[in-house]
């Protein structure tokens, strides 16, 4: 898939399509874990967050790097590799990455994750929920019970954070006594301000970061997203969410500290059964054996050199496609390649579901929120569900503005006839009818290496390369020549 602003210009490379036309969510509860930036080492972080909703039952995660320091992305492909959590990479043009950002990341995952996953937690990496109820076994249990529900909404604790997290690992003791859920511990009252949203994907149309906004407004978002919000207070005694918020100067400021709504801090211990079983997820011995995660950083302790491009050739695939019926296209090209596509992908639509609905929404500005930013527009992702595919973007002021969308097959290719008019909905999502015989899987990058440093802003990709041309420290470049 691709896409242009005229029916005549030449688009952009096409990206792949994500299979995601499942007839049930493959997954109950999942996360989708705000935006990775900025120059804080954070593997222990990562690790600590994966292990402590593995606990309470989440099995999949879906996150999103803008940048990365080559130490942390080590455990992000530990991960990987035992197919835990899926990977969104954006590659930005800002040297410095803030928390405008998020509002890509919310919409971008919320496409991946639709259809593949039956509840979503949208947490940042700071965030933990915690269950204080002993007969509650997991969140999916918690959730059982809210079939009709779009979003439930849990109550949070804002923990000071006031150190930075440890550059490498150095020993076991040093992980017990880095751990955000072990070290923190003076907390706020208990608030509904910034709470965590758990949505239920097949009941949420779209999603929206939202900042200050008043009860007026929110009851119009969710009546035009056919949206059913509660926020529960009597889930308040059985589960809370602790955030570790930084007390340091940055981006948002640390004026947090003086709201009216956290100034009665208190000192609130972990709870004493989950951290026992979290310190044993991050430090265990099995059988006499350490557990894989201790390994793997008793390994990044040990390790001189770290080479991801031998890595990423190795040959080490994981194959999770489907394999149903086969039906061969003759390829108009010269070549006498033919082009083979799966039965799921022999559909054809005229349109997109609810565009006229999308059109009004337009019109009276739901859902629009313009970042002061600007973009060089890139394609992320490419996502088939069952009646529509969508498109998710990198940008950040194209709201309502007219797209074409644009068809190629196997043989990147485009498909004769074939384009659409759309248009971006909400900030970064383009919404495509499905066609027939549109490539699934081709030129897939499974992996790609971070510069250590993020470009100033640049008005095209030549002068973006062109930054990094004279140093050796970023072998990538020469891939790209």
């Amino acid at each position: 898939m691709s896409i242009s602003f005229d029916s005549e210009e030449i688009a952009q490379g096409p990206i792949p399509l994500v299979y995601r036309v499942f007839e049930a969510p493959i997954h109950e509860v999942s996360v989708c874990v705000g935006p990775t930036y900025g120059s804080e080492s954070k593997w222990l972080e990562v690790a600590e967050f994966i292990e402590h909703y593995k606990l309470i039952g989440v099995r999949y995660f879906y996150f999103t790097v803008f940048n990365m320091n080559e130490y942390s992305r080590k455990i992000i492909d530990e991960y990987l590799r035992t197919g835990e959590i899926e990977l969104t990479v954006i590659q930005a043009e800002y040297k410095t990455i803030d928390w405008q950002f998020h509002l890509l990341q919310i919409n971008e995952c919320h496409q991946r994750s639709k259809h593949h996953s039956k509840w979503v937690i949208n947490v940042d990496i700071d965030e933990r929920l915690v269950i204080l109820d002993d007969k509650i076994k997991s969140v999916g249990s918690l959730l059982s019970g809210y079939d009709t529900v779009s979003e439930i909404g849990f109550a949070i604790r804002r923990i000071q954070k006031t150190e930075k997290l440890p550059e490498k690992y150095e020993s076991d003791e040093q992980i017990i006594s880095e751990m955000e859920f072990l070290k923190y511990n003076v907390s706020s009252p208990v608030t509904w301000d910034s709470c965590i949203i758990t949505g239920r994907i097949k009941g949420i149309r779209g999603q929206l970061l939202m900042l200050n906004v008043d009860s007026e407004t929110l009851d119009q978002f969710q009546k035009c997203f056919n949206m059913n919000t509660i926020f529960n207070n009597r889930m308040i005694s059985s589960n809370i969410s602790r955030h570790y918020r930084t007390s340091e100067k940055n981006i948002l400021g640390s004026g947090w500290l003086t709201d009216p709504n956290y100034k009665n801090f208190s000192i609130v211990p972990e709870e004493t059964k989950f951290a026992e079983k979290l310190k044993e997820n991050m430090t265990c011995y099995r059988n006499g054996v350490k557990c894989m995660l201790l390994l793997f950083f008793l390994g990044l302790a040990t390790m001189n050199t770290y080479s991801y491009w031998r890595d990423s050739q190795s040959g080490n695939t994981r194959i999770t496609s489907m394999q149903p019926e086969v039906i061969v296209e003759q390829s108009p090209s010269s070549t006498s390649f033919q082009c083979p596509f799966e039965s799921w992908n022999q559909v054809h639509s005229d349109s997109v579901p609810n565009e006229n609905l999308h059109m009004e929404w337009i019109q009276n500005n739901i859902s629009r929120r313009d970042n002061i930013l600007e973009s060089q527009i890139r394609l992320l992702s490419s996502f088939v569900y069952p009646d529509h595919i969508s498109i998710t973007t990198n940008s950040q002021r194209s709201y309502g503005q007219k797209v074409y969308c644009r068809y190629y097959n196997c043989l990147r290719e485009e498909i004769y006839n074939s384009s659409y008019q759309s248009i971006f909905f909400p900030m970064n999502v383009i919404r495509c009818p499905r066609r027939i015989g549109i490539d699934a899987m081709y030129y897939h990058w499974t992996y790609l290496r971070y510069p250590d440093t993020v470009a100033e802003y640049v008005k095209n990709e030549i002068a973006l390369f062109r930054q990094y041309r004279t140093t050796e420290k970023n072998p990538w470049i020469r891939m790209a020549d």
